[in-house]
C-alpha cells in the first residue's frame, strides 16, 4: 500500500498526468493524448481566447494576451480580470503548469498547424486544435463541451450559433446586393484580409461583393495599392466582432 501511494504520488506529479490519460482525436484530424481531467487550460493565442472562454471561464487559468478594450459593452468582468499572458513564450506557459493548450485554427492551414504543434512539443504540454470554419462554429463548442465535460453549456452555445445561422439565412433569401464594401483587419494597420479569415469568410456567406480580394493566407496586403490598381470607389472597414461570445449573458 505505501508503495502504491508513493508511485501515485510521483505520477500525479508528472506533467500531463500520465498514468490517467485518455487519447482524443481533435478537429483537424490529430490524435492528442490529454489529462483524462482538465482543470487548467490555455487558449493559444487571442482569437481562441473568444471561442474557449463562453464555454470554459471557469478552466481558463490565463487568457492570450490581446487588445480588447475594457469599455467595450459586452465584455465579460471576469474574462478582463484573467492573467494575460505571452502565450507564444514557452516560459511563461510553462510556469502557469497548464494541462492543455487549445488553439483555435483553420485545419486546412498546414503551416499554422506545423507551428502549434512544435511549440506543443517545445513545452511539453499537449495541444487540441478546433475548427475555426466560420459555418462550424456550432459544431466546435460540441467538441469542446465533449473535450471539457462542458455538455450543457456547450447545447446552449451550440443553439445559439445555429440561431444566427438561420437568421442569416434567412436575411439573405430574395436580397440582391448591389454595392461593394471592403474588408480589412484593423489590428493589423488596416490590410487586406486573407480569404480564409472570418471576416472575407462572413462577406462571402452573406453575398456581399469584396472590393479586394487578397490571395489565400496572404498578409501584409495594403488595401490603398489594391484598390487602385481595381479602380473601386467604395471603401468600409470591418472591426473584429466579439459576435456576442463575450456578452454577459452567454459568460457568466
Amino acid at each position: 500500500m505505501v508503495l502504491f501511494l508513493l508511485l501515485f504520488s510521483f505520477f500525479e506529479g508528472e506533467v500531463g498526468t500520465n498514468l490517467f490519460a485518455r487519447q482524443i482525436t481533435d478537429m483537424a484530424g490529430r490524435r492528442v493524448t490529454i489529462p483524462a481531467r482538465l482543470s487548467r487550460v490555455i487558449p493559444y493565442d487571442n482569437k481562441t481566447n473568444v471561442i474557449l472562454f463562453p464555454i470554459a471561464g471557469s478552466q481558463m487559468i490565463a487568457k492570450a494576451r490581446s487588445m480588447e478594450n475594457p469599455s467595450l459593452k459586452y465584455i465579460s468582468k471576469d474574462f478582463l480580470k484573467l492573467r494575460e499572458v505571452d502565450t507564444k513564450n514557452a516560459e511563461e506557459v510553462i510556469k502557469l503548469k497548464p494541462d492543455l493548450l487549445i488553439v483555435a485554427a483553420f485545419a486546412s492551414d498546414r503551416e499554422d498547424l506545423v507551428r502549434y504543434e512544435a511549440f506543443s512539443k517545445k513545452v511539453n504540454i499537449p495541444l487540441v486544435v478546433v475548427d475555426l470554419e466560420l459555418m462550424r462554429l456550432d459544431k466546435s463548442f460540441e467538441f469542446l463541451g465533449q473535450l471539457l465535460g462542458k455538455s450543457v453549456d456547450a447545447a446552449t452555445l451550440s443553439a445559439f450559433i445555429r440561431s444566427i445561422y438561420q437568421e442569416a439565412a434567412h436575411y439573405k433569401v430574395n436580397k440582391r446586393i448591389t454595392g461593394r464594401a471592403y474588408v480589412a483587419n484593423d489590428n493589423d494597420g488596416l490590410r487586406t484580409v486573407p480569404q480564409t479569415s472570418n471576416h472575407a469568410q462572413l462577406f462571402e456567406e452573406m453575398g456581399i461583393p469584396n472590393a479586394v480580394k487578397a490571395p489565400l493566407n496572404a498578409k501584409g496586403m495594403e488595401p490603398e495599392l489594391h484598390l487602385l490598381y481595381r479602380q473601386r470607389r467604395s471603401l468600409s472597414v470591418s472591426y473584429y466582432s466579439k459576435i456576442g461570445f463575450m456578452a454577459k449573458h452567454h459568460c457568466s
